[in-house]
């Protein structure tokens, strides 16, 4: 069939294109005259083609309605197959009823019933498929051809037969469908009324025997009861059924009007069903009156039961809570007894080392038993149950405690009994799983300990590996299980609380009283729901069973009634015990207070007696060496010192041992009464008297001192006097002795001093003198010192004249002093007798004019007054100079720090006028002003030929720029030194110079000017050379901060001036430093040359060292704020640090060592002392 639609198609496509090519050959026919022979070949060929096409054409619509007819006949006899097929199914399906035997049970007949039914109607639904189809195909028949048509027709005409055939036997099924439906209908009635009957006549067997048994037990009557309900259920069950099924029949049977008879007998049916129920509910209210009666007996009985179980529990309660509210629970105090000797014991095994069996066996002698009397004798030999040889219980808390551990009542113990005593038990706290390893992860859980469960621990606790907390292993008091508990959780949860035997019994108690008031409880509920069940009840065995129901609650409240007042009794026991055992808490704590108190105040009394002692013989030596100020001493530094050592030694020992006592009384502040108040009163008389004892050490220290002091000030003004009565018979000055004692050194040493002294012709000191007066000298005499030692500046006080004499009478004026001028003691001060007053001889620092002046007039006026030596230090560089004047030559640069002796000045110049220029220094680029021309008219600088760089540009190597390789970049600014003449290139049209860089001697190829006249290099006629040393200052005033100076040679940009400057003559000061002993002039005083005292306060707490370098030196002790120091050298920069550091004495014990004047920071340490007074 598709192969003819397929050629059918290329049929109907051929035949387009055949019209396409006539009208197209029509069209060239038309148009192209010449062509119209050939055209109308062609037009013959296209028209031959045609006439074959039509011919295919007619065969193949032939051919396909043949296969239309074919394919409308293979459809039709498929479908009356399946009708065909149906039918038969059907007749098979109504087998079962044409055997002619009797007809199948009823649930076989309503299964077979229902097959036949579904066959019927699929047989039904297919016959009147296949009729419809049979109708439908001879329509289509109609649109063939006649001879397509006629095949198809006959063909249809024989499927319509066999259509018709099989509709026939299904007509002949479904007659006697309406027939076999009304028999299976009555079948299965008839059966389940013959089961109805059944169930009713054993339910009323069943009901017989429950009437007619007569009494009989609980468990019969209730099994009875049980068996008659049953089976009235399983009768009214069937009963309900059958109804049901009635019910239906009758709905079917009344669509059929050919059902009449079967109509009759369903309503014989349905009034025997309700015989059955009428004989079914008589047998019900038997058995409903006899279940009153049986649960009647039933409900007293419970209630009974339940009842007499609540009193049960009440006594069993009782009987549990004996021993607490016996006696208000006196009897627990033994075990309050028994913990304090158990603890006891176990400090006491602790302490000797013992065992508990061996304990046992010095308890009992090696005996197998302790008698009560070994007992108590053994427990008063322990020393933790003693205080001050007394036993801390009494014989009958002892013999309480035996009574407590001889549990079988022998009046004696056992090793196990009182091994009994010592095993370690538990709370449990919260619920937690027993394991059986230590290690929590991978261990089995042996079971889960509930709340309150007591446990026994069988071993010290452990670390658990991973988690870090503590277990132990533990066996239950409950079942005797062993393993490992943990004791606290790593979120803080306590699950192990101590065992508490009081507690123990109260939360048994607690649990049994909570038990009987549940119990009790769910008796009444149970009474009152069985009650309010019956309440409807008006009469019958029920109703009196409600009103024996009630006679119970009286028993009920009596018990609940007893139950809170056992509660009651429970928390007055509780309160007593915690009476009790605060009691032998306070007891007990009184007993080790009065042991403790007793040891803090002989350990305090031990301390202060030794420290006392010790006060006092320091003392004591103190008074008769302040009373004989050494005299007797043949070395009085040492004996001083070590009486010193003593009294301040005793002075810490007592402040110890008051600061032991402070910390015993802090500890014992909040106590107002009993042993540790009593300790604490004896502890503050002992820490008052360490106060005095130790205060008046340090009293005679500085009384010591003092007398020290005074004999050094002495032998010291003997040294002093007799060294100047030397010098000035020897005509030395200071500095000839230092440099002759020195020997080239910064500092004379100690034992050349002495020497030197002890050589000194007509010296009347003793050694312990000298020993006295150079003790300050111990670690060698610098320059600063001997200066300080042997010059006397006085100050001028009021105005007074210089004379050239003595003798005020015979002398004449050498000047007048101004006051506030200073002057140094030549010869020491005399008396003129003449006129009464005190002269010496002195020298003017202002101009170094001499003469004699008056110190004290006759009327007591003081005219001059102590001054101490003048110095001078440098806070920046500074000039030192050869002449008065300014412009003289230098001899040196000084340094930051150095410190200078005055020896004149400070004095003026004249009046001048300088010129001053402002510029650059070639050399780094530092900028500021200088002195062009001095007020002598002396040049400083002279014109050098330089060139600058007026544009940035190469430095190169070679003279070619594309040969040379750059040096480096030149900036703007930067001046060169020329070092040979211009050369031209020619070619590039460039002219370069060699040159020199003044900045980094650099030497190299610079283009003059450009091929485009760029200048990038010119010559200058702003720079000058430097002649003489000369400093660079930041302003136009000279003197102003220092740069710093230009050295000869330097080549200086100006950049304004030269310009005048008036100036007023410069503040000359002439000094010597005391660093090498250089003289000189330098400017002074000023903002960089300042005055300086070698006496200095502690401005912030610093470290005394033993040497210069900080990272290398010892501490020698801390210096106090506010404390004064001597400096002994002059300030030095410690090199690593770059700190200023000096070496001092210390006024307050002599010690002496380096220090840093400022901190790291830039603040104060050291702070020289105003020169003023």
């Amino acid at each position: 069939f598709e192969a003819v639609k397929t050629a059918e198609a290329a049929v109907n496509e051929a035949n387009t294109e055949l019209r396409k090519l006539h009208g197209h050959l029509t069209g060239v026919s038309a148009r192209f005259a010449s062509a119209r022979e050939d055209v109308g070949k062609l037009q013959e060929r296209v028209a031959a083609s045609t006439g074959k096409l039509a011919a295919a054409q007619g065969v193949l619509k032939m051919r396909t309605e043949q296969a239309e007819v074919q394919k409308l006949l293979s459809e039709t006899e498929a479908k009356c197959k399946d009708a065909e097929a149906l039918v038969h199914a059907a007749q098979e399906a109504e087998a079962p009823f044409l055997t002619g035997e009797e007809c199948p049970a009823p649930a076989q007949a309503a299964k077979a019933f229902e097959a036949l039914e579904a066959s019927e109607r699929a047989a039904h639904v297919a016959v009147g498929a296949a009729r419809t189809l049979v109708a439908m195909k001879k329509l289509a028949c109609k649109r063939l051809a006649e001879a397509s048509a006629a095949k198809g027709v006959e063909g249809l005409a024989k499927l319509q037969e066999r259509v018709e055939t099989a509709n026939k036997k299904l007509s002949e099924i479904k007659a006697n469908l309406s027939k076999r439906k009304h028999q299976i209908a009555k079948q299965e009635v008839e059966a389940r009324m013959k089961e109805v009957n059944e169930f009713v006549k054993a339910a009323q067997e069943a009901t017989e025997v429950l009437v007619s048994g007569g009494d009989m037990a609980p468990e019969a009557m209730k099994a009875a009861c049980e068996k008659a309900g049953s089976t009235q259920a399983a009768a009214k069950k069937a009963i309900d059924a059958t109804r049901q099924l009635l019910g239906q029949k009758q709905r079917e049977a009344r669509a059929n009007a050919s059902a009449e008879d079967i109509k009759a007998e369903l309503i014989k049916m349905i009034l025997a069903v309700d015989a059955a129920q009428g004989e079914l509910d008589a047998q019900i209210g038997r058995l409903r009156d006899q279940e009153h009666k049986f649960v009647a007996q039933r409900l007293i009985k419970d209630a009974t039961d339940h009842v007499e179980a609540v009193e049960k529990k009440l006594a069993d309660t009782l009987a549990i809570a004996a021993p607490l509210v016996s006696e208000e629970g006196q009897g627990f105090s033994a075990f309050i007894w028994l913990a304090e000797i158990m603890s006891a014991l176990k400090k006491h095994m602790s302490v000797a080392e013992k065992s508990q069996e061996d304990l046992f066996a010095m308890m009992s002698d090696k005996a197998e038993t302790v008698p009560e009397a070994k007992f108590l004798s053994f427990l008063k030999t322990v020393p933790e149950l003693k205080e001050e040889d007394a036993t801390l219980f009494s014989d009958e808390e002892l013999k309480a405690v035996f009574k407590h551990i001889d549990t079988e009542a022998k009046g004696e113990i056992k090793n196990q009994q009182l091994k009994e005593q010592f095993r370690l038990k538990f709370f449990i706290a919260a619920p937690v799983s027993m394991t059986d390893g230590l290690a929590v992860k991978g261990g089995k859980t042996i079971r889960k300990l509930e709340l309150n469960e007591v446990i026994e621990a069988l071993d010290e606790p452990q670390k658990e590996p991973n988690l870090g907390i503590l277990r132990v292993k533990a066996k239950t008091e409950k079942d005797g299980k062993e393993g490992y508990i943990t004791l606290k959780g790593n979120q803080g949860t306590d699950y192990l609380a101590d065992y508490d035997p009081y507690l123990a019994c109260e939360k048994k108690v607690q649990k049994s009283v909570q038990e009987l008031l549940d119990a009790s409880n769910a008796a009444s509920r149970y009474i009152d729901k069985k009650s309010g069940e019956l309440h409807g009840v008006a009469k019958g065995p029920l109703f009196e069973t409600r009103e024996l129901l009630m006679g119970l609650k009286p028993r009920i409240s009596k018990v609940q009634q007893s139950q809170v007042e056992l509660r009651s009794q429970v928390a007055r026991a509780r309160k007593k015990h915690q009476e009790n055992v605060e009691a032998e808490k306070q007891r007990r704590q009184e007993a080790i207070d009065r042991r403790a108190a007793r040891s803090v105040s002989e350990e305090a009394e031990a301390c202060a007696k030794e420290a006392d002692e010790d006060a006092k013989k320091a003392s004591s030596a103190a008074e008769v060496l302040v009373a004989s100020r050494g005299a007797d001493a043949e070395s009085p530094l040492q004996v001083f010192g070590d009486a010193d050592k003593a009294l301040l030694a005793a002075a810490e020992a007592c402040e110890k041992a008051e600061e032991k006592i402070r910390d015993k009384l802090d500890g014992l502040r909040s106590y107002f009464r009993g042993p540790f108040a009593e300790a604490r009163n004896a502890m503050k008389a002992l820490k008052e008297g360490l106060g005095a004892s130790g205060g008046k050490c340090r009293q005679q220290a500085a009384e010591l001192k003092g007398v020290l002091t005074a004999l050094e000030g002495d032998a010291h003004a003997a040294v002093l006097v007799a060294l100047c009565a030397h010098l000035r018979k020897e005509g030395l000055s200071t500095e000839a002795l230092f440099k002759q004692l020195a020997g080239g050194e910064t500092s004379i040493p100690a034992d050349g001093f002495r020497g030197f002294l002890e050589k000194m012709p007509g010296l009347e000191l003793k050694k312990a003198q000298l020993d006295i007066g150079l003790a300050r000298y111990s670690s060698g005499v610098s320059r600063l010192m001997i200066v300080g030692l042997l010059q006397l500046y006085l100050r001028c006080a009021k105005e007074l004249a210089i004379t050239s004499a003595f003798e005020v009478k015979e002398s004449k004026t050498v000047r007048k002093l101004a006051v506030g001028e200073i002057v140094e003691v030549l010869e020491e001060e005399r008396t003129d007798e003449a006129v009464g007053l005190v002269r010496a001889k002195v020298k003017a620092l202002l101009d170094g004019d001499e003469g004699w002046a008056t110190l004290r007039g006759n009327q007591g006026t003081t005219f001059l007054v102590d001054f101490p030596k003048p110095f001078y230090i440098l806070d920046d560089e500074v000039q030192m100079q050869s002449g008065f004047q300014s412009t003289s030559s230098e001899i040196r640069r000084m340094r930051a720090g150095e410190v200078l002796e005055l020896l004149e000045g400070p004095r003026r110049e004249d009046s001048y006028e300088i010129f001053r220029a402002r510029g650059r220094a070639a050399k780094d680029g530092k900028e500021g002003w200088l002195t062009f021309k001095d007020n002598q008219g002396k040049e400083l600088f002279e014109k050098v030929s330089v060139y600058v760089c007026r544009q940035g540009i190469a430095l190169t190597v070679a003279f070619d720029i594309t040969e040379g390789k750059p040096v480096r970049k030149l900036e703007v600014g930067e001046a060169m030194e020329v070092i040979g003449e211009p050369v031209s290139d020619e070619k590039k049209g460039l002219s370069r110079i060699k040159v020199k860089t003044k900045v980094d001697e650099k030497e190299g190829w610079v283009t003059l000017k450009g091929n485009q006249g760029t200048a990038f290099v010119e010559e200058s006629d702003k720079h000058f050379v430097c002649k003489v040393g000369v400093p660079l200052e930041m302003r136009f005033q000279s003197g102003s901060p220092l740069v710093r100076s230009l050295e000869v040679g330097e080549v200086f940009e100006v950049r304004e001036g030269p310009k005048a400057e008036a100036k007023e003559g410069a503040s000359r000061l002439r000094g010597r430093n005391l660093g090498d002993g250089t003289e000189g002039w330098f400017n002074g005083p000023s903002d960089v040359t300042v005055p300086w005292s070698p006496f200095f306060v502690c401005k912030q707490s610093t470290v005394l060292t033993d040497g210069l370098d900080i990272a290398s030196a010892r501490a020698v002790r801390k210096l106090e704020v506010g404390e004064r120091l001597v400096a002994l050298e002059t300030p030095v920069v410690e090199p690593t640090s770059g700190l200023m550091r000096v070496r001092l004495r210390c006024d307050k014990d002599g010690s002496s060592g380096f220090a840093s004047v400022w901190s790291q920071e830039g603040a104060a340490l050291l702070e020289p002392l105003p020169t003023e007074g």
